[in-house]
């Protein structure tokens, strides 16, 4: 690998490490001050309460009362804070905020290796100030573990003699296998490259077995994990004649039109306002310096592979969020490091090589600090309070929320759920497995044998649910009119078994964010 050049900002390992230091309490302070004050939201839910169930009483993710999207690792780590500290939202966002502040480090490691101290420093610096990043990163989904495991993969293959390092590095970055649907494609992506970079059988041989260990553990050790090929276009064949439906094929799913496309794209620019300038400013530069100079930038061939992998990833992330564009901004958070490392890379370089040209220093200088300072006081997270209640403290409110829901619903009930999880999962009671994933398991297909493998619930469900088996029905009235729009027949149905076997007991709406309607069976 090409060795950094000697850099003129950063020039002393403890010089390095100091700003690496400053940038982790940053995002430690950050991070701690977000994570008492997001609301929380359905995904979030999922990895918190079924977390708890996967550690806690050893349920599978893939059995038939669950839809086995979701892979297990960062279900057995925020399911382990949960044992561990009790349940708790703010411990599974405290332990996801732990890894964060490795995945700074790290960051600046990689950087560092690639273009000098100055550029692991500045790469850090951006990373831990990008407020929506941190906010995401805090909360207790899968965001810091994925970061984690990816720069700790790309740290030993540019980092660690060769090739050596492409082979453990390799069997490293094979864990985002285990970690989120979305991240696969990154493993097929960098084994190519070191696949291509590799000299002899032997070495590729063993690059092949370092990223495909992790699967092939995964489907060896229980049948039921084949439920997640159901997800997969194409490969979803294998497991229709297992019984399991082809992706989301039972719930109803609002096709985006071109403007929601667009739109989530301006909105991501938008989200990220200080690093699309920050990008923005090095593309000019780089385009000032061809016209002028008529040459090519040169560049490190590690940072080249960095910025096509990048590319790469965010055009599958599109693909995959094709039906889903909205969801484009919360999917960068677990790869966003990588953008951090070139940006870093980049501003090394232009500090490095334009000593004599001191406007172009301070330019670059401003622009830095600029976009290091304003994504701390600027920060459009999605699930950050705002007007009128930028003063709210969610996390009290939540846990008011479940109290209230723990003094209504005694210890031991069935609960009938159609809502969010989370304030049930905090009172400590229990509601059908079936309900917990999301608040969008209701199936509209009325297919009993697809619906019983999926994961997901109907009206057969409903009917022996209501009909007889539920001691509660807790409901979110947002998520009960939101359906009968849509499906104005299932919902009276519920609502005719709510009506004949229920009584309404309280509303809960100390959370204001989740109101739910109580309801208990009435005893003849």
């Amino acid at each position: 690998m090409p060795q950094a050049r000697c850099d003129p900002g950063v020039k002393t390992p403890r010089a390095f490490w100091l700003v690496v230091l400053v940038a982790a309490v940053l995002l430690a302070a950050q991070g701690v001050r977000l994570a008492n004050r997001m609301v929380p939201w359905t995904d979030e839910s999922a990895y918190v309460h079924l977390g708890y169930l996967v550690v806690h009483d050893r349920i599978s993710l893939f059995q038939d009362e669950l839809t086995g999207s979701r892979m297990p690792l960062p279900f057995w780590i925020i399911g382990a804070s949960q044992v561990v500290a009790g349940r708790s939202l703010l411990a599974a966002r405290i332990t996801s905020l732990a890894l964060a502040v490795v995945a700074v480090i790290l960051t600046a490691l990689v950087a560092r290796r690639l273009g000098g101290p100055t550029a692991g420093a500045v790469a850090a610096l951006l990373f831990a100030t990008n407020g929506v990043l941190v906010g995401y990163l805090s909360a207790g989904v899968y965001h810091s573990i994925a970061a984690v495991i990816l720069l700790s993969g790309l740290l030993v293959i540019v980092g660690v003699r060769q090739p050596t390092g492409n082979i453990i590095g390799m069997a490293v970055l094979s864990l985002l296998f285990i970690t989120r649907t979305n991240l696969w494609p990154i493993i097929p992506g960098v084994c190519a490259m070191l696949l291509w970079t590799a000299r002899g059988t032997r070495e590729r041989l063993a690059l092949l077995v370092a990223a495909g260990w992790a699967p092939a553990v995964f489907f060896a050790t229980d049948m039921r994990h084949l439920k997640v090929l159901a997800y997969v276009p194409v490969l979803n064949r294998v497991v229709v004649p297992l019984g399991y439906p082809r992706g989301w094929e039972l719930v109803d799913i609002h096709a985006p039109t071109s403007f929601d496309r667009v739109w989530a794209f301006i909105r991501f620019a938008r989200m990220h306002e200080f690093w699309t300038i920050a990008a923005a400013f090095l593309l000019i530069v780089i385009a000032g310096r061809f016209l002028r100079q008529r040459q090519r930038v040169e560049m490190n061939t590690y940072v080249v592979a960095l910025i096509g992998l990048i590319v790469y990833i965010a055009a599958w992330q599109v693909l995959v969020l094709w039906s889903f564009p909205k969801a484009f901004v919360a999917f960068f958070p677990s790869w966003s490091p990588l953008v951090a490392i070139v940006l870093g890379v980049g501003f090394a370089s232009v500090l490095h090589q334009s000593p004599d040209r001191r406007a172009l220093r301070f330019a670059s200088i401003a622009v830095l600090i600029v976009c290091c300072v304003g994504p701390t006081l600027i920060i459009r997270h999605p699930l950050l309070p705002s007007g009128a209640d930028a003063d709210a403290l969610p996390l009290r409110d939540l846990n008011s929320a479940a109290e209230h829901l723990r003094r209504l619903i005694p210890r031991g009930a069935k609960v009938f759920l159609w809502g969010d999880s989370l304030p049930v999962y905090l009172a400590d009671r229990t509601p059908y497995l079936r309900q917990i994933h999301s608040v969008y398991t209701f199936s509209i297909v009325d297919n009993p044998q697809l619906v019983e493998k999926s994961g997901m619930w109907g009206r057969r469900e409903i009917q022996l649910w209501l009909g007889t088996d539920a001691d509660y029905a807790v409901l979110e009235p947002a998520i009960v009119t939101e359906y009968r729009a849509r499906w104005p027949a299932r919902v009276q149905e519920l609502q005719a078994l709510l009506d004949q076997n229920f009584r309404l007991v309280d509303r809960v709406q100390d959370f204001r964010w989740m109101v739910f309607d109580v309801y208990e069976r009435r005893r003849n």
